[in-house]
């Protein structure tokens, strides 16, 4: 992936049973939250939660894995336009979907770079927040993300969920440097990946 690619889906097998697991390990009264919220897991909980996950991932990583997070999205709610981390950025992400993504949208979007100011960790990371709102233009096209991707985190984005359900998005990200780590080959064995496919 390189930084003017948005997102790239990806093949993960037997993903319907990845899924499940994935979302029989959350330990988290996820609906009882208001409002947008995240939570992690360490690896040792993933390795004991979800081995048919991890058997599939830990093979093809190159160096330790940062964080595994599930984003949560509830009804009619929105998380605002937002470039993950100051400096460095985050690049990219592995992004899987769990549940209730049918409705809901991924947006990146262009601003000037006045438009935009950097925040001081807030617990995850700091991140890059729009001062004006109207001054977002769209890349592209909303974006359902109803199977697995690669997604550029180092360009404004923004998630929608239009929907009645609760939206939970796993994530997979690496270690962030100024200057290692910024490709996704330099984290994670490509070749079986069937990018783009």
């Amino acid at each position: 992936m390189t930084m003017n690619e948005l997102s790239i889906p990806f093949t993960i097998p037997n993903l319907e049973e990845i899924q499940t697991e994935l979302l029989f390990a959350i330990d988290h009264d996820y609906k009882a939250m208001v409002g947008t919220h995240a939570f992690s897991y360490p690896s040792k909980y993933m390795t004991e939660h979800c081995p048919k996950f991890m058997s599939w991932l830990m093979p093809k990583v190159k160096i330790p894995i940062r964080v595994f997070r599930y984003y949560i999205t509830p009804p009619h709610t929105s998380l605002v336009a937002h470039i993950d981390g100051v400096n460095p950025t985050s690049p990219f992400g592995i992004n899987i979907p769990i549940i209730g993504t049918k409705n809901t949208y991924h947006c990146y979007y262009d601003t000037p770079k006045d438009n935009i100011y950097a925040t001081s960790p807030n617990g995850y990371l700091g991140a890059w927040l729009v001062k004006d709102q109207t001054k977002l233009k769209l890349i592209g096209e909303e974006m359902e993300v109803m199977r697995p991707y690669v997604m550029n985190n180092s360009i404004l984005h923004s998630v929608r969920n239009d929907s009645d359900e609760h939206r939970v998005m796993f994530t997979v990200r690496w270690p962030l440097h100024n200057t290692l780590y910024r490709k996704l080959e330099d984290v994670i064995d490509t070749s079986d990946l069937l990018l783009g496919k």
